[in-house]
């Protein structure tokens, strides 16, 4: 991991924000369709009111928005893979003894980039010892959860950004709370359950466009790696 595209401010790059933006639409628009069908079918339907759970739609929007990150940075890729015999590294956060793998660690440091450029404390990324660079972002991870909104409330934002830094945190938070304590295997069976991410391979792709399939994340699986 490296903090070369670290942001000297709580800046959030204008992709990332459309991303977060067009997500929101999206699980919207899902859910307006899902209640208009259910309105149709009551009372017999005894399904949820929610068509995807919290939990879908925060991995989606943490995904589309490290998508959009990405994108920014010029890589219209994002690769998640596990090293072989690889043993996660353990820390403490927020009270809590918790394992997380080196591509964990990048999703979350991607994610948590512009809320970490806040954090006033003696820690810095970027160092040539990639194991000094793991152990500081469990400590940003720690400081970042003990603090929260209160990193940002006091300083001279727009209340927009104060928004946006908000909702960054609420997504963090989620992707922390689902992706710690497991590993590649656990995302995988998340993604494949899901309704908006498509495989590539699953021949969905070429027989429909994206806008017929309504799953705007496609993905590949190949051995360790997504």
């Amino acid at each position: 991991m490296s903090n070369n595209n670290n942001k000297s401010k709580a800046a959030i790059g204008l992709q990332e924000t459309w991303a977060s933006n067009l997500s929101d639409y999206i699980l919207l628009r899902r859910q307006q369709t899902h209640s208009a069908y259910n309105a149709t079918e009551a009372p017999t339907n005894t399904n949820s009111d929610q068509v995807d759970k919290v939990e879908d739609s925060n991995l989606f929007t943490a995904f589309f928005v490290m998508l959009a990150t990405h994108l920014e940075e010029g890589h219209t890729v994002l690769t998640v893979e596990e090293a072989e015999h690889e043993v996660p590294l353990q820390g403490q956060i927020n009270n809590e003894v918790v394992t997380l793998y080196a591509w964990q660690r990048q999703l979350l440091e991607t994610l948590a980039m512009p809320i970490f450029a806040l954090i006033d404390a003696q820690i810095h990324l970027q160092t040539e010892d990639n194991a000094t660079v793991d152990i500081a972002l469990f400590a940003l991870l720690d400081t970042l959860f003990g603090k929260g909104n209160q990193l940002w409330t006091q300083l001279a934002l727009s209340n927009h950004e104060k928004e946006r830094l908000s909702k960054r945190f609420n997504t963090i938070v989620s992707l922390y709370q689902l992706l710690k304590n497991t590993d590649l295997n656990f995302l995988i069976d998340l993604v494949e359950q899901h309704a908006l991410f498509a495989n590539v391979d699953a021949g969905v792709i070429e027989e429909n466009s994206l806008s017929k399939i309504n799953q705007p994340i496609i993905y590949k699986l190949t051995n360790n790696k997504i």
